[in-house]
């Protein structure tokens, strides 16, 4: 999750630097804004003010180029800065309306199914909906190493499915769980 974060504010920032490059060099082209060598250092300045030298189609190609980049910058940093939408999953359609629960919803749900088996410490899931229309879930479970993998396995499915189809009205095409051994030992600390 925080790398997913990091990389939107890396991209939002490198598209947000292009997108004022490229405002400057049109700004500079249209003989509005002149920089100053100390500021910029001296091989960004001399670039930017030869830009002021050109003239007829090039000077018309630059600017074109310029304003694409621009507007293609802006548009990537509006798409990292919007708010992730997830669509609600669809139980039954009537009449009345739409009956939909939300998708972390159902996450929750699955994992706090998942924990009720018994020999189960924890469990972290992912749901994506197929073009089925029923779930996948991909479940990670974390369970005593002492347990047997292949009996938790049949009762996390079950569980899971009959919940899921019984209580919220999906439908479950695909469960795939992946177990992880808890082989930490808690210490019992005597005074």
């Amino acid at each position: 999750m925080s790398l997913n974060v990091a990389n939107r504010v890396i991209v939002t920032l490198l598209a947000a630097a292009v997108a004022a490059a490229c405002l400057g060099g049109f700004l500079s082209l249209q003989g509005v804004l002149y920089p100053d060598p100390k500021l910029y250092g001296l091989e960004l300045a001399a670039t930017i003010s030869n830009l002021k030298d050109l003239s007829g189609t090039e000077a018309v190609g630059v600017a074109a180029v310029l304003i694409a980049l621009f507007f293609a910058s802006a548009f990537l940093v509006g798409l990292e800065l919007r708010p992730a939408r997830t669509r609600p999953y669809l139980v039954a359609s009537t009449d009345m309306g739409d009956v939909v629960i939300e998708r972390s919803t159902v996450v929750e749900f699955i994992e706090y199914v998942g924990r009720q088996v018994s020999g189960v410490q924890a469990m972290v899931a992912r749901v994506s909906l197929q073009d089925s229309g029923g779930l996948a879930i991909r479940a990670t479970v974390t369970v005593d190493n002492k347990a047997v993998v292949s009996e938790l396995a049949e009762n996390v499915r079950e569980a899971v499915i009959r919940k899921v189809e019984g209580q919220l009205g999906l439908s479950v095409d695909q469960i795939d769980t992946r177990f992880r051994m808890n082989t930490r030992r808690s210490r019992t600390v005597v005074k």
